[in-house]
């Protein structure tokens, strides 16, 4: 039986202020997004591709890319299709809907799956095994789980890399832990926000008022 012709895998490098980033496309999509120079736990190598830096939707992920390093809000990603198990698609889905500036946690997304599966639970341990294999950095941002505490946790690229993006997106740590992020939102996952936050008498920034670390509601 002949082989399976493979798909065709272009890439492209792109400068931002955390370090450089390699995007890898099949010409429709987005397929995977890499820090180059940094070493990363977990994960494929970097599969065969060519250097194409003029692809519609790479230019696409260029603008997103631009405003999202500004520190605001970039909306929804260019199309993107990782490859991965069913499981494992199903948890990036749901990392995809958490909203810029917030952040949950490995029980509130092993929650999440467990009730829309019609399970009674799901161990936060498989859904870190999942996001942890993510291969779309920041595009399916797994940056923004955190321990139920507000703990960091695990990163492929590190604690450091996951602070700064945390940071870039409003989102204080202070003592290797979150605390509210100054910005309005909503989502069917358990999110902690400023909204929160607000309504549970956390007003103001790590340090003042006697304040203790804000916790995930979930």
């Amino acid at each position: 039986m002949p082989e399976a012709e493979a798909s065709p895998c272009f890439h492209t490098d792109f400068p931002t202020p955390l370090g450089p980033v390699r995007a890898f496309s099949d010409g429709e999509a987005v397929t995977a997004l890499r820090f180059e120079g940094r070493s990363r736990t977990g994960g494929k190598p970097d599969p065969p591709s060519l250097p194409v830096p003029d692809l519609p939707n790479l230019k696409k992920l260029a603008d997103w890319l631009e405003i999202f390093f500004r520190g605001q809000d970039p909306g929804p990603p260019p199309p993107l299709n990782p490859a991965g198990t069913p499981f494992r698609k199903a948890i990036w889905k749901l990392l995809t809907e958490i909203p810029w500036g917030s952040w949950t946690s490995y029980a509130a997304l092993a929650n999440n799956y467990a009730c829309s599966h019609g399970m009674a639970r799901m161990a936060p341990r498989a859904v870190g095994g999942a996001v942890g294999a993510n291969p779309l950095a920041i595009l399916i941002p797994c940056h923004r789980v955190l321990g139920k505490d507000g703990s960091l946790g695990g990163f492929a690229y590190g604690p450091e890399l996951k602070r700064a993006l945390l940071e870039l997106e409003g989102i204080t740590v202070w003592k290797d832990k979150a605390w509210f992020a100054p910005r309005l939102s909503c989502h069917a996952i358990s999110v902690t926000s400023s909204a929160t936050h607000q309504r549970a008498g956390y007003t103001g920034r790590p340090g003042t008022n006697g304040q203790e670390p804000v916790r995930n509601i979930a």
